[in-house]
């Protein structure tokens, strides 16, 4: 479909070391050829003027916020100066009345934005609407939706592609290192597979390529991998691969629908060389703004190449205890053991527990750099999404790419 390719990267890597060269992806020439669905044309959309939000210190507080709207509407000028987005900021009653009229006639615009499930579930029973999959590079908590009555459908899904990744981006400039030809198609066609997997909810053929000491998928996918699998695929586009001989990471981008979804999703892939193949060690979800500056944090690691360097020890964690009770307000620390000059940096994973026992979310990471002459380290906890269990876990890894990775503990979180 012609709107789709305009999202394709311009770049993507070729393998000539951990942070290699660029080469122009197939198709980027013809990038400006495919851009029709939002050069001209005319798309409505609606947005709430104000959020309103609770606080964690006072439950019956309420905090009303003004959204930002002006940064999207900025970037989509910039893009597509030529097209006619009729962008409505409505008050919060008025937005509430306009979505929900019971008037007969009522006209609906063809996107809407909606922050809370009083608004969306009646929506969504009565498939009025086309949600969007993935998540928008603008920090906007809610849910995108296109209505079911557009006559600007191609317009929509090309406005909820664009929400996830301007036409425009480009990946940012990575020197060179340790990362073969040989090893990029590897972690390359891993990772490809991988997030196919991921898209189809294909849980033994994604098992088969993990990292033995990746957190395990269950038998069925639980109701936290988003939304229901895929039913058209219509793209996997490789963004950027770096890495060295032992560690490697990789950004892509799929575009994906279902009968009730649609968009461009983003995945970060944290692969690892166990016994001369590589394996996902880490499989991550989140906008594409967010995983890019995580893989900065890694890229600026500076990893050199060094398969001879022994392994490296597992982290001793040091607080709380296992299953320990504590509210996720005030925020508690985190302690763990540092292991000194054999540690570069730490990775600190989290998920949190769903409907069972074994019923995990993906995972979520925070990077924390080493610093020479500690004997522990500690954090303000960087998680918390609701009072169910949660449970972490911290990596090791060396300056040249070596990771260890500690037993899990879990919090019970008491509000």
């Amino acid at each position: 479909m012609r709107y789709r390719r305009m999202f394709r990267s311009v770049l993507v890597l070729a393998g000539l070391g951990v942070f290699a060269t660029l080469l122009p992806a197939p198709g980027a020439s013809r990038q400006e050829d495919n851009v029709g669905a939002l050069e001209r044309g005319t798309l409505e959309v609606w947005v709430p003027q104000t959020v309103v939000m609770g606080r964690m210190d006072d439950p019956t507080a309420r905090v009303i916020t003004t959204y930002q709207w002006q940064t999207l509407l900025d970037d989509f000028s910039r893009d597509f100066p030529g097209f006619d987005l009729r962008f409505r900021i409505l008050a919060r009653d008025d937005f509430e009345k306009a979505l929900h009229s019971s008037e007969k006639n009522t006209v609906y615009p063809d996107v809407a934005f909606l922050d809370n499930q009083r608004e969306r579930g009646p929506l969504v029973e009565r498939d009025a609407v086309i949600q969007m999959w993935g998540r928008s590079r603008f920090a906007f908590n809610g849910w995108w939706t296109i209505f079911r009555g557009t006559r600007n459908l191609e317009a929509g899904r090309a406005f909820m592609l664009w929400l996830s990744q301007s036409p425009s981006w480009k990946p940012w400039n990575l020197g060179t290192a340790a990362l073969t030809s040989e090893d990029t198609a590897a972690v390359e066609s891993i990772a490809t597979e991988a997030v196919r997997n991921y898209e189809y909810a294909a849980t033994a053929p994604l098992v088969s390529l993990m990292d033995p000491e990746a957190s395990r998928f269950p038998g069925a996918f639980p109701p936290t991998w988003d939304l229901r699998p895929a039913k058209k695929l219509e793209s996997v586009d490789r963004l950027l691969t770096f890495g060295n001989s032992r560690l490697a990471f990789a950004l892509l981008s799929s575009v994906c629908e279902t009968e009730k979804t649609f968009g461009m999703p983003h995945t970060a892939l944290v692969l690892r060389k166990v016994d001369d193949r590589w394996k996902v060690l880490l499989l991550l979800r989140d906008s594409l703004s967010n995983l890019e500056g995580l893989l900065i944090s890694f890229h600026n690691l500076g990893l050199e190449d060094g398969q001879t360097e022994p392994a490296i020890p597992k982290v001793t964690l040091l607080n709380p205890v296992d299953h320990a009770q504590i509210p996720r307000y005030p925020p508690f620390r985190l302690e763990w053991e540092a292991l000194g000059s054999r540690a570069r940096a730490y990775v600190v994973e989290s998920q949190f527990g769903d409907e069972g026992p074994e019923d995990w979310s993906l995972s979520s990471i925070r990077l924390v750099r080493a610093i020479p002459g500690q004997t522990s380290i500690t954090m303000t906890r960087p998680f918390g999404v609701g009072r169910q269990p949660h449970r972490w876990r911290i990596w090791a890894i060396s300056g040249t790419g070596a990771v260890s990775i500690s037993d899990w503990r879990t919090i019970d979180f008491t509000n």
